[in-house]
């Protein structure tokens, strides 16, 4: 609707701007260090094999860079941002402490 001119978009929450959007501010953009696009995460038993992690550690990233999966993603207007491993739990850490700080500063917003 918004490219059809029906929707005037205040934001997007993501890391960029959106590609179908590019004059649509980021929310950090504006102030509020929060992300709100569909993460998705896998995870294992936290005593899981080394060279089992590294397999799935590998397959994720195999299939974040094909082609098909990525067309068929664009199809459905689903940006994605791969993270990997430490650079995943990062983000989780990061985006618990902004919201856990969002919501003492502005429980309802």
């Amino acid at each position: 609707m918004a490219s059809e001119g029906g929707l005037k978009p205040l934001v997007v929450w993501s890391r960029k701007a959106a590609a179908d959007m590019p004059d649509v501010p980021t929310g950090s953009e504006l102030g509020y260090d929060i992300l709100s696009a569909a993460s998705r995460g896998i995870a294992g038993p936290i005593n899981m094999e080394p060279e089992a992690l590294k397999k799935l550690r590998e397959v994720a990233g195999q299939v974040a860079n094909d082609p098909a999966f990525i067309e068929d993603l664009k199809k459905l207007n689903m940006p994605m941002d791969v993270l990997i491993g430490d650079e995943y739990l990062a983000f989780m850490k990061d985006q618990d402490k902004a919201y856990r700080d969002l919501w003492e500063k502005s429980p309802w917003i």
